[in-house]
């Protein structure tokens, strides 16, 4: 049986999925592994990863803040920070935070980037509640 070429890495997806055969771990592919991290990456406060204390995005930190001006531009650094330290195999093209006028207390984080292996670019909105206690990213990623 020949080996089949693979181009680009795979990942295990979090939390580990047993297959339907039960014989291995499920395996992601590299774009949606990239998206996965980027997800764990946006949850994690910094000192909750034992190993890794500095790892995580503290967006929490704004959480009960009134949204404005310096709230975004605070949160775009953070983002930014978060992402040039911890997930190298992207290049953030674009990133904007804004208040989303429809749901009250909402600020959307809106990312575009690009793998750095295979120039595939990925857009993904997150939405971010400044006033609920509800998980910001189970809503819609």
């Amino acid at each position: 049986m020949m080996k089949k070429n693979v181009f680009l890495q795979t990942g295990w997806s979090f939390f580990p999925e047993i297959t339907n055969d039960g014989a291995r771990i499920q395996d992601l592919t590299y774009d949606a592994d990239v998206y996965q991290s980027l997800k764990i990456l946006f949850t994690t406060l910094p000192g909750q990863r034992i190993g890794q204390q500095l790892y995580g995005c503290d967006l929490m930190q704004y959480v009960f803040k009134p949204i404005n001006n310096s709230l975004i531009s605070n949160m775009e650094n953070t983002i930014r920070t978060a992402i040039t330290l911890y997930e190298t195999r992207i290049k953030l093209l674009k990133l904007e935070v804004y208040v989303n006028t429809d749901v009250p207390h909402r600020v959307d984080i809106n990312l575009v980037y690009m793998l750095n292996r295979t120039n595939s670019r990925y857009n993904i909105t997150i939405p971010f509640y400044t006033m609920e206690g509800i998980n910001y990213l189970d809503e819609e990623l």
